[in-house]
């Protein structure tokens, strides 16, 4: 199974030790709830669920963009 989306978030800077500049992103799988009903969001089985910096050192701003055509999105960092 793959995973159905990208959660991609700046890090909470508050009550933080260290350097908590930057972005994160997490994989994993959403589920709609029914209507007026918050959906699920959990981890993929077999794919890693933990927070990955994506935006931070010499790695620095992030885009994603929309990949149409292709039904997906793509995050890069330069």
């Amino acid at each position: 199974m793959l995973p159905s989306h990208v959660h991609k978030r700046s890090r909470n800077t508050r009550n933080c030790s260290g350097d908590c500049s930057g972005d994160v992103m997490q994989l994993g799988t959403w589920v709609d709830g029914a209507p007026d009903q918050t959906g699920t969001w959990s981890p993929t089985p077999g794919v890693p669920h933990e927070l990955a910096v994506i935006d931070q050192g010499n790695r620095y701003a992030s885009k994603d963009l929309d990949d149409v055509p292709n039904g997906r999105r793509i995050n890069f960092v330069r």
